[in-house]
């Protein structure tokens, strides 16, 4: 405040007398440095300390101290004890500063450093990532076999479920190639209307190739249902022999068709299926088959390839 006598501007008594003689100063409040550690496992948690002790075959009981004592006095675990610190001498301004600092760092323990940690994961075939905890767990875990396996196991992705085949949506997939209606038919060329039945056969492995043997469905005990797809795919076409064209040049042709109807009767048999019940339908029908075969005048060996399935599921 200004005190006014006349045209003369007084300074107040007491703002000038505060300004020439400042009382004391506040004391400021300094920060407490925390104690420096002695080890590394000073800054884990109580639980930590104790997994690390499972992972070394240590006792887990007692407090902090006695887990840290247990832990510094194994071999083992003592490895990991410390960092490894960095001697900084870029503040030595003077040959007895950097003296100072060279007993320092001759003084502090010897540490292991995190990349020295994760090339004992890489010796004990252990994943690497992590921290310094995760790191020191998986290699103590490692060398005493406790927890989790040496060697880190690779995620594999998980298969999807199978979905078993529908036998009767696959007898209506071959019916409708294996039956075309007239108006289909009649467009058809004189050598289209010859490769018919082939075309019906290629058709027939792929379906039995893709469901049954590419499913492995004997090999998932699944033999009556492999051999109700087989009847499926096959049964209604080349029974009807009137119906379905170009049947002589099938017989007349290559027979690769029946082979992998050979190695799955094949198997069949190794599974143990030898004589069931429902291997009868199929037998039966592929004799029928062999039989059209030879009143269409194909009776030699080298035709007997329907023949050949029937044997193999017989179990000859």
């Amino acid at each position: 405040t200004m005190a006014t006598s006349g045209s003369v501007l007084w300074p107040d008594l007491g703002s000038a007398l505060g300004l020439m003689f400042p009382g004391p100063r506040k004391a400021t409040k300094t920060k407490k440095r925390k104690p420096k550690k002695d080890n590394w496992f000073q800054s884990c948690t109580v639980e930590q300390l104790k997994e690390l002790c499972r992972a070394t075959k240590l006792a887990v009981s007692g407090n902090k101290s006695d887990l840290e004592h247990r832990l510094l006095s194994h071999p083992s675990s003592a490895r990991y004890a410390h960092n490894a610190g960095r001697s900084s001498f870029s503040s030595c301004r003077s040959l007895e500063a950097f003296d100072r600092a060279m007993e320092r760092a001759a003084s502090r323990p010897a540490g292991v450093s995190v990349n020295a940690i994760k090339a004992d994961c890489a010796a004990a075939g252990v994943s690497q990532s992590g921290n310094r905890y995760d790191l020191v767990l998986r290699v103590l875990q490692a060398k005493s076999g406790v927890g989790s396996p040496a060697k880190a196991k690779e995620s594999k992705p998980r298969a999807a479920p199978m979905t078993l085949p529908n036998p009767d949506k696959l007898r209506e997939r071959m019916a409708r190639t294996a039956f075309p209606s007239d108006d289909v038919m009649w467009k058809w060329s004189n050598y289209k209307s010859k490769q018919h039945y082939n075309r019906c056969a290629a058709l027939a492995q792929k379906l039995v190739q893709e469901q049954v043997v590419d499913r492995k469905l004997v090999e998932r005990d699944e033999i009556e249902l492999a051999w109700e797809v087989v009847m499926a795919v096959c049964e209604d076409w080349m029974a009807d022999h009137g119906s379905v064209r170009g049947i002589g040049y099938y017989y007349e042709g290559g027979y690769s068709q029946a082979d992998n109807l050979v190695e799955l009767a094949k198997k069949t048999i190794e599974a143990g299926a030898k004589g069931e019940p429902f291997l009868g339908k199929p037998i039966a029908f592929f004799d029928k088959c062999q039989a059209a075969a030879r009143a269409y005048g194909y009776d030699t060996p080298a035709h007997n390839f329907f023949g050949r399935i029937s044997e193999a599921l017989r179990g000859e």
